[in-house]
């Protein structure tokens, strides 16, 4: 078993107590348990738990909220609300910062094994999408001068050449890019790509394609056939023009 560490920041001595016996119990580590907001930051300075357990009456100059928003802007670590109370009030609050979870009161062994693994487990994910969007946002800025883009697929970073790109496809929040032989997917939305592609050699035409302009060997509205592949993509009626207005016609 993964042995996470979790800080508790709670204000009620004997159930932070029960809380840290409950987490033992199920093979997790206690870091510490703290009172306050002011210690709990003071705590992750020193050492970096796998999760904050925070709960929603914590009292001092720090509320549970401004603890929350405390750590997630200065430490790296998912957060998740312990509350006996379920008010839309409080829950509204509580929408504010984006908790990785919330646990009512009285917790139980279960009920936190099961909250802290998705809770780290999200957090993982997300970070890594964000690395990913950092990575595209990277490559917008210096496509200039470059003529290819690194894909993360498969959990590796695959380079691409422009012109060996046929076309993209949008797969919900993924997309799909079809080389001759391959195709990668990666997590990334059709604005973000069609900000990194060249926009004088691609073009979308239809909510779902981007089309590489010199890869196209026939038109015939609503559709158009691509080159080797002999793929038949369709054309948007939103997209036509500006995919007609991008083509040397006689």
């Amino acid at each position: 078993m993964t042995n996470y560490k979790v800080i508790i920041i709670e204000d009620d001595v004997e159930q932070g107590q029960s809380i840290e016996r409950n987490l033992m119990k199920i093979g997790y580590s206690v870091t510490s348990v703290v009172s306050s907001g002011d210690a709990a930051i003071k705590e992750l300075k020193q050492m970096l738990p796998s999760v904050a357990l925070i709960d929603t009456t914590l009292c001092g100059d720090m509320n549970a909220i401004d603890t929350a928003r405390a750590i997630q802007e200065n430490f790296n670590i998912p957060v998740v609300f312990i509350s006996s109370d379920t008010s839309d009030e409080l829950l509204n609050r509580v929408a504010e910062v984006n908790p990785y979870g919330f646990i009512l009161k009285p917790v139980n062994e279960r009920e936190l094994k099961v909250a802290i693994k998705m809770a780290i487990d999200k957090h993982a994910i997300d970070f890594q999408l964000k690395a990913e969007k950092n990575l595209f946002r990277s490559i917008a800025e210096v496509k200039s001068v470059s003529d290819f883009i690194f894909v993360r697929s498969d959990r590796r970073l695959v380079r691409i050449k422009f012109r060996d790109l046929y076309f993209v496809e949008a797969k919900k929040d993924y997309v799909t890019l079809h080389t001759l032989d391959n195709q990668y997917t990666t997590h990334a939305t059709m604005i973000e790509i069609t900000a990194i592609l060249p926009a004088s050699e691609f073009k979308r035409i239809h909510r779902k394609f981007i089309v590489r302009l010199d890869k196209i060997i026939t038109i015939k509205f609503p559709d158009l056939i691509v080159e080797k592949k002999m793929v038949t993509l369709p054309i948007g009626g939103l997209y036509k023009k500006d995919l007609y207005d991008s083509l040397n016609q006689i």
